[in-house]
C-alpha cells in the first residue's frame, strides 16, 4: 500500500495510467471491396507484442497468441501477418538486427502482431515503440533454475549452476565450457528480465541503479498487461478483457455467426527435457525441481535488478487486478 503523499500520487498516477491503457480494443483492420466484387481485408502494420523473456511461460503465451490471431483470421476471413524474432537462433537474429536478413526485416516490418523474444530496445529499433505490448515477469531464481535445467549441457556442459558461476567470476569457465559464452547461454543467468526490459540499446555506460529505474519505468508505463507466471490463468483472463480477440472463445465480429469458433487456452511448452544427457553414457542426471538453499543464494546474488523487477511486477499485477476489478 502507498504510505506518504509522493508515494500516494505515484500510486493514483500509474493506477490512473493503467485505467487508460487497459480499456478494451481489438486489433484494426480494413475492409474494401475490390473491382471485381471481392472483400479484401488487410491489417496495418505493428499493432501488438509480446515481449518475451525465457523461460517465463512466455511460449506457452506465444502459443496462446498464435491460436487467437488465427482465430481471428478465420473469422475476419483474412490471414494476420505474424511473425517473431528470437535471441534463441542466435545468428539468424544478429542477421536480422543488422540488416542484412531483409527478408527477416521486412517481416517485421509488414507483421500486425509479433513476438520479440530480445531486448525492448530492439522491438523500439524497428519502430515498434507505439505497439500495444504484453510481457510476463517471473521470480528470477526460479527463471535462472528453470534455464538451467532445460539447458543444463547444451549451455553449461553439465556443469553445477554454483560451479557455473564460480568459474565466470574466476575466468575458468571458457576453457572447459566455450558454448556458454556463445549465444545466449551466459547472459540468461545474470539480470536477464531487467535487461530485456531497457530501452537504451547500448547499455555499456549505464550502472545498475540506472538500468533498474529505466527497466522499472518501462515495466510500469510501457505495457498494457504485464503478468507474472506463477498466475497466469489470472493473467489470460486479463488479456482476454484488454483485448477482446485473446479472451478465451474470442471477439465477435460482424458476419462470423455461422462460423465455430476454437477456444484459445493456455498450456504448458518447453519443459525440461526427459533426459538431460549429463548422466553416465548421456543418460539423465536427475535435477530437483528447485535449487538448494546455496544455488538460490548465488543466484540471487546474480540477480538482485531482477528481483526488484519482479517485486515490482508483483504490484503492478495486484493493480492491474484492481483496475479490470479482478480482486
Amino acid at each position: 500500500e502507498p504510505g506518504d503523499v509522493d508515494d500516494i500520487d505515484t500510486h493514483t498516477s500509474l493506477k490512473a495510467s493503467l485505467a487508460q491503457r487497459m480499456k478494451p480494443r481489438n486489433l484494426l483492420y480494413n475492409s474494401t471491396v475490390d473491382e471485381e466484387g471481392k472483400l479484401q481485408t488487410t491489417f496495418p502494420p505493428k499493432q501488438f507484442f509480446h515481449l518475451h523473456h525465457m523461460k517465463t511461460g512466455g511460449t506457452s503465451i506465444d502459443s496462446f497468441l498464435r491460436c487467437a490471431a488465427n482465430r481471428l483470421s478465420n473469422q475476419i476471413g483474412s490471414a494476420i501477418p505474424q511473425s517473431r524474432l528470437s535471441e534463441c537462433g542466435y545468428s539468424s537474429y544478429q542477421r536480422c538486427i543488422s540488416g542484412e536478413d531483409e527478408n527477416c526485416v521486412s517481416r517485421v516490418k509488414k507483421a500486425a502482431t509479433m513476438s520479440y523474444c530480445a531486448p525492448l530496445a530492439q522491438a523500439n529499433a524497428f519502430d515498434w515503440d507505439n505497439a500495444d505490448a504484453i510481457t510476463t515477469i517471473r521470480d528470477p531464481i526460479d527463471r535462472v533454475w528453470s534455464m538451467y535445467r532445460y539447458t543444463t549441457k547444451s549451455c553449461y556442459c553439465c556443469l553445477s549452476l554454483q560451479e557455473v558461476y564460480e568459474r565466470h567470476a574466476s575466468n575458468t569457465l571458457r576453457e572447459i565450457c566455450p558454448g556458454t559464452y556463445s549465444g545466449v547461454c551466459l547472459p540468461q543467468i545474470y539480470d536477464h528480465q531487467s535487461r530485456n526490459l531497457l530501452t537504451t540499446l547500448d547499455t555499456e555506460q549505464m550502472d545498475s541503479e540506472t538500468k533498474l529505474n529505466e527497466a522499472i519505468n518501462n515495466l510500469k508505463y510501457r505495457f498494457s498487461v504485464v503478468g507474472v507466471t506463477n498466475e497466469l490463468p489470472t493473467y489470460v483472463e486479463m488479456l482476454g478483457r484488454v483485448f477482446p480477440w485473446l479472451s478465451e472463445d474470442g471477439a465477435d465480429f460482424e458476419g462470423d455467426d455461422d462460423i465455430e469458433q476454437k477456444k484459445c487456452v493456455i498450456e504448458h511448452k518447453n519443459s525440461s527435457p526427459l533426459n538431460n544427457r549429463c548422466g553416465p553414457s548421456n543418460t539423465h542426471l536427475p535435477l530437483n525441481d528447485e535449487p538448494d538453499s546455496k544455488t538460490r543464494q548465488v543466484i540471487l546474488e546474480n540477480n538482485l535488478l531482477d528481483m526488484k523487477v519482479y517485486q515490482e511486477a508483483l504490484e503492478l499485477f495486484d493493480l492491474q487486478k484492481e483496475v479490470l476489478g479482478m480482486d
